[in-house]
C-alpha cells in the first residue's frame, strides 16, 4: 500500500471566526481504499488568566443570570481552563454526511474505509470524486489559532501515484 497527500491546509483563524464552519473540497481519485485525516491546532489553551476570567464572567452573565449564578459562589472560576475548540467533519461526493470528530483533543488522527472508520465517522466506500471536509471553529479564544489539516489517500501498490 502507498499513501498520497490529497489535501493540505495550514491556516490561521481568529476569534471573529468563532461559530463559523469553513468547507474545503478534496478530490479523491479512483483506486483509493482508505482516507486518513490528520488534524491539529495550536495553541489549545488560553494562558492569559485575566482574559480567561473576562470570558468566563461574560459567559456566566449570559448563560447563568441571577439567581442561577449563585450556584457558582465559592467556585474558583480562575482555575477553569478556557480553550480553543475546532473540529472536522466529512461529506462524500453525493453530499452524504460521513461523520465528524467533535473532540477536545487538539491533535487528531482519523481513518475511513469501506470496512471500518474512526469513532464519529461511518465506514463508507471511498468513491472517486469531490469530497468535502468541514472545519468548525466552535471557539477561538486566543488571539489566533494555527490549524494544520492533511488528508491522505491510501492506494494499492499497483496504483501509480505520479
Amino acid at each position: 500500500m502507498m499513501d498520497r497527500t490529497l489535501f493540505q491546509l495550514q491556516q490561521t483563524f481568529i476569534g471573529e471566526e468563532t461559530n463559523h464552519t469553513f468547507f474545503y473540497e478534496v478530490e479523491i481519485p479512483a483506486g483509493c481504499e482508505r482516507l486518513v485525516i490528520d488534524f491539529g491546532y495550536t495553541p489549545k489553551r488560553l494562558e492569559d488568566k485575566a482574559l480567561a476570567a473576562e470570558i468566563i464572567a461574560a459567559g456566566v452573565r449570559k448563560y447563568m443570570p441571577a439567581p442561577y449564578d449563585q450556584e457558582l459562589v465559592g467556585y474558583r472560576l480562575e482555575e477553569v481552563p478556557v480553550v480553543n475548540l475546532l473540529t472536522v467533519s466529512l461529506d462524500d461526493p453525493a453530499g452524504t454526511y460521513v461523520g465528524c470528530a467533535h473532540r477536545h483533543a487538539h491533535t487528531q488522527h482519523h481513518e475511513i474505509t469501506a470496512a471500518s472508520a474512526s469513532p464519529g465517522f461511518s465506514a463508507v466506500e471511498i468513491r472517486p470524486g469531490c469530497w468535502r471536509i468541514g472545519l468548525q471553529c466552535h471557539a477561538v479564544v486566543t488571539p489566533s489559532v494555527q490549524v494544520n489539516l492533511c488528508v491522505k489517500g491510501v492506494f494499492p501498490d499497483e496504483v501509480d501515484s505520479n
